[in-house]
């Protein structure tokens, strides 16, 4: 007999057998989500290091009252019955799980708990899933890129923004010179990613973006529409923000590249930008007034209806089948809940590997020392203006500074560099640190803009310590000449990696560092120190300036090596 269709409330449907407390199944739901907490709180704390993902508390925030507000606007009372696609979904979160926790990944942890969040939420019916599926989409914003496209992204936008910055000083006739990723100002120079750091960042307009998509319930065309302008609003931001920071610093009103100046400049900045975000929503809403807007949201309001009408429609069969139905609802539910006792297992051994997992990404520790420069940066004491002296002939010493990066740069947490002028060149002799085992000196310049035409490791004949050689030229025409040396922290000489031939281990071990560590490493072995000499001007150096260089280099590098070991 053919079995026809009835709507029912969700919590008139038929129930398990109770188990006790073994048997709520929101409890069991509590219980897989508890026990990815660990990994996911190692994930935020490093995450929240990092300057384009200082505003994930703020997401996570709105996510949850989102979720909290949608849940409560149910029209049916949600009630947990485990299914198979809900089981599978779990199966691969748990896989994903135990995986994070044996390649100490943070990163991968968080990406099973998003997993194993669907699963739970497939629980719930398909009313539940549906009207929250917009809103766990929100959580993928919370994870960082794999393959460190986040920190080439931000590189792009440091670049344009600054070109765009520079662009807007020109017209407010302000005297400057971007050179690269540094901005000379009269008397002063200033790292592009310094002035950057203090305004909002394109991820966090992104994000903003997507979160008012979901909360004003917008269609997809819209809420689509609205993230691409994010984009753009957040990159002209990004440049206006740059050419104001410089401009008040140059005026002589008020770093806001530092301190809590910067805080609250970056406060403004979001706050401007969601202003405009609102007003371009209210566009996009006044375009779709017109007819071909109009039918498009009619459109999008059906396929809801009618996914709602399938999702509340439920198989009422003959008893038989209804019995067959039960049992499966019961094996369902025995799954879910070994399911459950795995994800227990594995959070227990999680706790039994914490002080791993945990020091897993903490990065190098090198004795800190207070510094009298510009940053406080560890050796600040040791490594003064005064270190090193004069370079041998025109070479003249016009700077020194400290600098302090974001945790997750490229070019080392710290740099303490001495800058000279030449008679048309510049050269700075720069100490970088910590670095990481896999750091690759040439790709930290070739993301900057430089391409590398040639590179070599000295000869012991040339140079009596291992020495990376390598000759680049910029967009503009402008020439390099680079020498590099590097340490580990307990001041061995290495090798500096130049990243043009891996083997198959070197390919697996930068993968696993990309994408599945993302923010440490394998084991807390001890970073790198890199020692290097850039010459850069508008001509490549001939043979006997490049042995005067080499020469030069020698004896800073036998200098600062007395001096740190």
């Amino acid at each position: 007999m053919a079995a026809t269709m009835m709507r029912v409330p969700n919590g008139s449907r038929p129930q398990l057998a109770r188990w006790g407390w073994l048997g709520r199944t929101e409890l069991l739901c509590a219980v897989i989500v508890l026990c990815h907490l660990p990994l996911v709180w190692l994930q935020f704390q490093r995450v929240w290091q990092i300057d384009c993902y200082i505003h994930a508390p703020f997401l996570l925030l709105a996510i949850v009252g989102l979720m909290i507000q949608r849940w409560r606007n149910l029209e049916l009372p949600a009630v947990c019955r485990p299914g198979w696609t809900s089981s599978m979904m779990l199966i691969v979160g748990l896989g994903l799980l135990a995986a994070s926790v044996a390649l100490r990944s943070p990163w991968l942890g968080t990406v099973s708990l998003v997993v194993s969040l669907l699963g739970l939420l497939l629980c719930f019916g398909s009313e539940a899933t549906l009207r929250l599926l917009p809103v766990w989409m929100l959580l993928w914003l919370l994870l960082p890129l794999p393959f460190r496209w986040d920190q080439r992204l931000t590189l792009v936008i440091q670049d344009l923004s600054s070109k765009g910055g520079s662009a807007l000083l020109d017209l407010w006739g302000l005297n400057h010179v971007l050179a690269g990723f540094v901005l000379e100002l009269p008397g002063r120079d200033l790292p592009v990613e310094d002035v950057s750091a203090g305004i909002a960042p394109l991820f966090a307009a992104v994000s903003a973006a997507a979160v008012l998509a979901v909360w004003l319930q917008r269609g997809m065309l819209h809420g689509s529409l609205l993230i691409a302008s994010s984009v753009f609003w957040g990159m002209g931001f990004s440049a206006i923000g740059f050419a104001l920071a410089v401009y008040f610093l140059a005026s002589g009103w008020i770093d806001v590249a530092s301190g809590v100046p910067q805080s609250l400049f970056s406060a403004g900045s979001f706050a401007a930008m969601l202003l405009v975000l609102i007003s371009t929503d209210r566009l996009l809403l006044f375009l779709f007034d017109w007819p071909f807007g109009r039918l498009i949201e009619e459109e999008e309001s059906l396929e809801d209806e009618f996914e709602e009408g399938e999702a509340l429609a439920v198989d009422v069969s003959p008893a038989p089948l209804r019995s067959i139905g039960a049992l499966r609802s019961i094996v369902a539910f025995s799954l879910f809940w070994l399911l459950t006792l795995g994800f227990l297992a594995v959070g227990f051994w999680q706790v039994a590997a914490w002080e791993s997992v945990g020091s897993h990404g903490r990065g190098p520790s090198l004795a800190t020392t207070p510094s009298g420069g510009q940053a406080n940066v560890p050796w600040g004491d040791v490594l003064t203006e005064a270190s090193l002296p004069q370079l041998p002939g025109v070479w003249k010493m016009v700077g020194f500074h400290t600098l302090a990066r974001a945790h997750d740069s490229d070019l080392g947490r710290f740099s303490v560099a001495w800058r000279y002028v030449g008679e048309r060149d510049e050269a700075v002799i720069s100490v970088d640190f910590p670095l990481d085992v896999r750091h690759q000196p040439i790709r930290a310049f070739e993301v900057r803009g430089w391409e590398v035409e040639s590179y070599r490791v000295l000869s012991n004949s040339e140079f009596d310590q291992p020495v990376l050689e390598f000759r680049m030229r910029d967009g503009g025409g402008r020439r390099g000449y680079v020498l590099v040396h590097q340490r580990t922290e307990d001041g061995e000489a290495i090798e500096p990696s130049h990243g043009r031939r891996q083997s198959f281990i070197d390919w697996w071990e930068s993968l696993r560092e990309q994408v599945l560590e993302r923010f440490g490493k394998a084991d807390p072995s001890p970073g790198r120190v890199q020692i290097s000499l850039s010459i850069t001007g508008d001509l490549p150096l001939n043979a006997q300036q490049r042995t005067e260089a080499t020469e030069a280099f020698r004896a800073s590098v036998d200098r600062i090596t007395e001096l740190l070991w």
